[in-house]
């Protein structure tokens, strides 16, 4: 089978401190106030920021991966925990219905006052011990993956690339194409168009979106110009995402 994704997450951590306070404050019960407190705090405060903010470094990861065969996991999933004394990090946990679980030490609220580019660093970390972790437990060839490292570093943790083909406008005079720059905290949908010498001349920001597939998938489609200053953005299904004046 073929690597599809790799998912970064923080499992509920439990502070009793924490729940203690709750159960005061709303006369509940324990089991109550971790429902809430996991609800309430961590869900979106925190596992969900999480998930948003390492989907640019894992989909540039996969990207310039490519194709690459594994002998049991479609998918990685890497739970950044606490640390426990009698373990040993990153812990291979096994796979299980094409999913590899890895285990990794991570101080998440330390991760949450990086910079950006401190945190991309800290997210390719993880996926590189998590891998090689995995990799040689189940020898799997692990060159495609310093090679995509070495990559990744190479272009400065930068994920813009241009999806799809560029078309040209009716007069032939121009081309266009959908350029995206996916950033730590959001992902930003361009149109950039070309004279016949290739010169950028105009680069349009027509679509900001939450870093993650979940949101921004809906917008990969195809460029369709309409006049010699008009172009739509369609999905495979011809419905118009989006209209835009190049004047």
């Amino acid at each position: 089978m073929y690597l599809r994704d790799i998912q970064l997450d923080l499992p509920y951590r439990e502070k009793t401190n924490i729940l203690k306070d709750i159960m005061i404050k709303h006369n509940c019960t324990y089991e109550e106030a971790l429902k809430m407190d996991y609800e309430e705090n961590w869900m979106i405060g925190v596992r969900r920021r999480f998930e948003l903010e390492t989907r640019c470094v894992i989909s540039m990861f996969l990207r310039l991966l490519g194709k690459y065969k594994t002998k049991n996991c479609s998918k990685i999933v890497i739970d950044c925990v606490e640390n426990e004394l009698t373990k040993k990090y990153p812990c291979y946990m096994g796979s299980c219905s094409g999913i590899g679980l890895v285990r990794y030490e991570l101080d998440y609220i330390k991760f949450f006052n990086m910079n950006s580019n401190e945190k991309k660093q800290c997210i390719l970390q993880i996926i590189k011990e998590s891998f090689y972790t995995i990799g040689k437990e189940e020898k799997w060839d692990l060159n495609p993956i310093e090679e995509t490292i070495t990559k990744v570093q190479e272009l400065n943790y930068d994920n813009s690339w241009v999806y799809g083909k560029n078309v040209k406008s009716p007069n032939k005079s121009h081309t266009a194409e959908l350029y995206i720059e996916h950033h730590i905290e959001k992902i930003d949908f361009f149109i950039v168009v070309r004279n016949k010498q290739n010169e950028i001349i105009k680069k349009k920001l027509i679509i900001t979106e939450k870093p993650s597939e979940w949101f921004y998938a809906k917008y990969f489609g195809k460029l369709l110009w309409i006049s010699d200053t008009e172009i739509n953005l369609c999905a495979k299904n011809g419905f118009i995402i989006k209209n835009v004046s190049l004047e």
